[in-house]
């Protein structure tokens, strides 16, 4: 069974004394709320670096002229016709002359339009949208969390909501260990994020083996280390 919203705070609340049970904040309103956010902060986040860890798809119908991006999408990554499954390349309007030949959309606000060109997507085609989605939010405090956050970081929500609390009742002297300790837990997430599966064949840009990530194995040690790791 996953972790719950529940769980989460009944570790994050007595990481102080001072934050009273319940009083400084009500669980199942604000700090359900405050869980949710710090979701969507780390799918955010983790989405730069890994899209595909928290991925969707769907198949979009043109409607009225236009494709509608996902409501849930936060990072889109790959558009494909699905009559064709060529892939479908966004393009500036004011650069419409580019990529001629290929699919080719224009994103306006919430939407994406064809270009009009030769090739590029007519209304009776659908488009395969795939995409980092947004962290659901839970709806109650027994809730499980979304099924794409990966449990081994809960350390990380619990930390942040223990931020939250100390920020709020203005304790700013109890700050200091718990950011640290959830500075801790990012870099350890963040490095997970860059390694979760190897060898993904490319066409482009191949990663090379043994990259060095953006997160310094050297900085995931406590007081970080002079020795060359990995």
């Amino acid at each position: 069974m996953g972790t719950t919203c529940q769980d989460i705070l009944t570790q994050a609340i007595p990481r102080s004394a001072k934050n009273r049970g319940d009083a400084l904040a009500d669980p199942a309103s604000e700090l359900r709320l405050v869980v949710g956010r710090a979701l969507r902060t780390f799918f955010t986040i983790g989405a730069r670096l890994n899209p595909e860890r928290f991925g969707a798809r769907a198949e979009v119908e043109n409607l009225n002229g236009v494709w509608a991006r996902p409501e849930d999408a936060d990072l889109l990554y790959h558009i494909e016709v699905v009559e064709s499954t060529l892939e479908a390349i966004v393009v500036p309007y004011n650069e419409r002359a580019v990529e001629v030949g290929k699919p080719r959309l224009i994103r306006e606000g919430s939407v994406y339009r064809t270009a009009g060109g030769t090739g590029d997507p007519v209304g009776s085609d659908s488009l395969l949208m795939l995409y980092a989605r947004f962290a659901i939010i839970p709806v109650s405090l027994a809730a499980t969390l979304d099924a794409l956050w990966p449990t081994a970081f809960d350390g990380l929500l619990v930390d942040e909501v223990a931020l939250y609390l100390a920020l709020k009742d203005n304790r700013i002297e109890e700050m200091g260990p718990v950011q640290a300790s959830r500075d801790e837990w990012l870099r350890l997430y963040l490095a997970h994020l860059e390694h979760d599966t190897s060898g993904v064949a490319r066409r482009f840009l191949p990663e090379p083996s043994g990259q060095q990530g953006r997160v310094p194995l050297a900085s995931l040690l406590a007081g970080g280390t002079e020795v060359a790791v990995g």
